[in-house]
């Protein structure tokens, strides 16, 4: 890669043959004039050759330029006219200012470029501060970048999630200090996901890394789930503080293209920097388990290998034959796979936290690392943004201090002894490390340092801090009280994992209007066909219809920025007059109307009977493709179209 001098100046000059000049330059730059330069013209490059000199006039500072547009200009040097100039090795400097055209260098000087100030890790993960995080990136990728989803089909098929999102060159600029070229993807998962404000994940090169305490990537969650600012701060923390190895975290303010996104949750990612400062080495191999993910035999494949060598995943397949068949040693063949008093506390944590949508409750985010120093498996905790709060899936019983969905969590409550040992760890982790008064007081403390940068997007959080205080103060004697008869035991077994499968194919044309409100009955425009397959059965519809309005608010999250339109079709199943319901969502940048194929988009949507939710056992997922002839979001203007894809069904259980 050609590597530039820091500029100061207008003005580059290289050596430069004669012969090298153009041959219908070479009479007019005798007198100073200038030709356009090849490669640069979003720059207002000019180019003047005096003898065995070439000077490169840009009119803006040659250091914007090459921070902003290096692209044009290696692609001048490489393959312009003058590309022969890389044959010389003498790059020199020539300041001056570009003043109506005319250039009038000062006297060169030689000068050291000014060499980034390394940050630590301590200033990093300083949650006493906000952290500047500045990302520029090229805006048709950035739109790209944030419209980038994963759908149903992909996120719950039996093994891993691929393809993930992409990631896309950028520049990062951490606290004023610009670090150069990154690369940047989207990250998220259901509830975080988000196309306005997504969260980020910043991928470092190798000689910027040293500069930034080591990190190899940066991970920037926006939020969203955690409306108070503080559950991860508060989650992750407590982890550390039982003496289990978390993720260390600070708060950020973020923009991207000088946009500010709020205020984001800077979290130390889970890889080589931190299994070599957690356990020491990073030699093992490292997994995450994304919902759901769980020992069960036949799902070991979704297991997501975070390094080179975790494709083999024998050490997790020998953890779900010792959980599928037990016996009566169960626990000590675990226990030379497993680090059970490690788990043990861990899963104690979750539980105290009401962390429902860890791997104890919900088979989801965790990782596991193989430590090569015992060759045991250890937790880490991971994804912690719905902690703190009542849980949107509850305890099997309605329990509050026993969290046993996951397969190796019930597992170990079944042994009377491992019972006991987690009624006493979670006893014990209550005294040490549940402060009710710090915590709040690091609530109070985290409000007053982000409330004057929240996003438009973040407003409103006071109901969201008041739920989680008051979480605080009720959960020791919400635990106590279950506890104080000694350990619990849960009966009920972990059922496996569900997945999608395809069932059918949606085909269809619709013409109706846009309304703000949900209607259900039909207006004279609204005009709709659709055939519709499942599990091989042509199903024969009545009484049609379509409306197209904004999507009612996210169960998992509450909404930011503008809602994505929907279409809705609904109809009668011919005999027994079943409602059915299918909701197509498209997002706000593509709801506009196009001609052609390629005017297609990608579209969503569930398979619903009645008008219920539709999330659980037996959902019918739809993904496809619609073509929108007119769109329209203001009230009573047409929306018409055309759909077509394929509907997937949930196979098995969810929510144990």
């Amino acid at each position: 890669m050609w590597r530039f001098p820091r500029c100061f100046g207008d003005s580059l000059a290289w050596p430069f043959p004669g012969d090298d000049i153009p041959e219908e330059n070479r009479d007019p730059v005798a007198s100073g004039s200038s030709f356009p330069l090849p490669g640069t013209n979003r720059v207002g490059g000019r180019a003047a050759v005096v003898p065995d000199w070439v000077c490169i006039t840009l009119q803006q500072s040659c250091c914007l330029v090459l921070s902003n547009h290096l692209p044009d200009v290696v692609h001048f040097l490489e393959w312009s006219m003058f590309g022969r100039l890389l044959r010389f090795p003498a790059l020199l400097l020539v300041c001056g200012v570009w003043l109506g055209g005319q250039i009038s260098p000062p006297p060169l000087q030689a000068q050291e470029p000014a060499s980034l100030r390394p940050l630590t890790t301590g200033q990093l993960f300083d949650g006493e501060r906000l952290l500047q995080i500045d990302i520029e990136i090229d805006e048709k990728a950035w739109n790209e970048l944030r419209q980038q989803t994963l759908d149903f089909v992909t996120v719950f098929s039996k093994g891993p999630i691929t393809p993930r999102y992409t990631y896309f060159p950028a520049r990062l600029k951490v606290e004023g200090q610009d670090f150069g070229r990154v690369e940047v993807r989207k990250k998220g998962f259901l509830g975080s996901m988000d196309a306005d404000r997504p969260s980020l994940k910043v991928k470092l090169p190798a000689e910027d890394q040293k500069l930034l305490g080591g990190l190899e990537k940066l991970t920037l969650n926006n939020n969203k789930q955690d409306r108070t600012l503080a559950s991860q701060y508060l989650a992750y923390r407590l982890f550390a503080a039982a003496g289990l190895p978390a993720p260390r975290c600070s708060l950020a303010l973020v923009s991207v293209n000088g946009q500010p996104l709020g205020v984001y949750t800077h979290l130390e990612s889970v890889d080589a920097p931190f299994l070599r400062s957690a356990f020491g080495s990073n030699s093992g191999h490292l997994y995450e388990g994304v919902f759901p993910t769980d020992f069960f035999d036949d799902r070991i494949a979704r297991f997501e290998g975070k390094q080179k060598n975790d494709e083999d995943r024998s050490d997790l397949k020998e953890v779900a034959r010792i959980l599928a068949n037990p016996g009566t040693d169960y626990v000590d063949r675990l226990a030379r796979r497993i680090d059970l008093d490690q788990f043990v506390k861990f899963w104690a944590i979750e539980s105290l936290l009401g962390f429902w949508d860890g791997y104890a409750n919900n088979q989801n985010n965790y990782y596991i690392y193989h430590d090569p120093r015992d060759d045991r498996f250890r937790f880490v905790p991971w994804g912690a943004d719905m902690t703190l709060a009542p849980p949107f899936f509850p305890g099997q019983g309605g329990r509050k201090s026993v969290y046993a969905r996951g397969q190796l969590a019930w597992q170990l409550n079944q042994d009377p002894t491992f019972r006991q040992k987690y009624h006493d760890t979670l006893l014990e982790l209550l005294e040490t490390v549940w402060k009710e008064e710090p915590m709040l007081a690091e609530i109070d403390r985290i409000q007053n340092l982000v409330s004057e940068h929240l996003h438009p997007a973040q407003q409103g959080n006071a109901e969201a801090v008041e739920t989680t205080r008051q979480f605080i103060k009720a959960r020791r004697a919400e635990l106590l009280e279950e506890l104080h008869n000694g350990p619990i035991h849960i009966e009920k077994q972990p059922a496996k994992p569900f997945y999608m499968r395809e069932a059918g194919t949606a085909k269809g044309e619709f013409s109706t209007t846009w309304s703000s409100a949900d209607q259900k009955e039909a207006t004279p425009s609204d005009k709709v066909t659709l055939d519709l397959t499942l599990n091989g059965e042509k199903i024969l519809f009545e009484a049609v219809t379509a409306i197209s309005r904004p999507s009612p608010p996210n169960p998992f999250a509450p909404p930011q920025g503008p809602p994505p339109p929907q279409v809705v079709l609904r109809g009668q199943r011919g005999g027994d007059k079943m409602p059915l319901v299918l909701t197509l969502t498209i997002p706000n940048d593509q709801f506009v109307p196009g001609e052609k194929p390629r005017d297609e988009v990608t579209v969503q949507g569930m398979l619903t009977e009645g008008d219920g939710f539709g999330f659980g056992p037996g959902m019918r997922s739809f993904l496809g493709r619609m073509q929108l002839k007119t769109a329209s979001q203001e009230s009573g203007k047409p929306v018409t179209g055309t759909v077509q894809g394929a509907i997937y069904e949930m196979r098995g259980n969810f929510g144990g």
